[in-house]
């Protein structure tokens, strides 16, 4: 113990029965390369699953997925995953230049946006809200260092 003060993540990455807080919410928008115009012209369904997507997971074999587990549990049917990375930190470098997607926070993609030629368009499906919480051992919960809310 004592090794982790806190930890930062959305909650069900995040180990149960420990005290936390929900730092802020987001939406999730599709970000692609201000070059192609493929949903200028079309913006259904069909047309998301079927361009090609970067998607972002985490893990030692990619099997934590940010938001896909979410999305494959709710449609029948898949994206077409071209590109998988493990940080959100390359998705503008795996879209610039090519017709492919990529369904991030709206936070990230405002801030991708300010530096790369990229642009957000809505995604054609109501996807939830992305939740990002801080947690800590409940044994800090009255910790007088001031780091954690009480």
């Amino acid at each position: 113990m004592g090794e982790i003060d806190l930890t930062l993540g959305p909650d069900r990455y995040l180990v149960p029965g420990h005290s936390s807080e929900r730092l802020y919410e987001d939406e999730f928008v599709c970000l692609d390369w201000s070059g192609t115009r493929q949903l200028d012209r079309d913006r259904s369904l069909d047309t998301y699953l079927r361009l090609g997507h970067v998607a972002v997971r985490f893990g030692k074999h990619h099997e934590l997925p940010t938001f896909d587990k979410w999305f494959t549990q709710h449609l029948t049917h898949d994206r077409r995953i071209e590109v998988v990375t493990t940080a959100f930190n390359l998705v503008p470098q795996l879209l610039i230049g090519t017709s492919r997607i990529a369904t991030v926070h709206r936070r990230l993609a405002m801030f991708y946006q300010r530096f790369s030629p990229l642009r957000i368009v809505a995604p054609p499906l109501k996807i939830p809200k992305f939740e990002q919480f801080i947690r800590w051992h409940r044994s800090r919960d009255r910790d007088p260092s001031g780091c954690v809310p009480y």
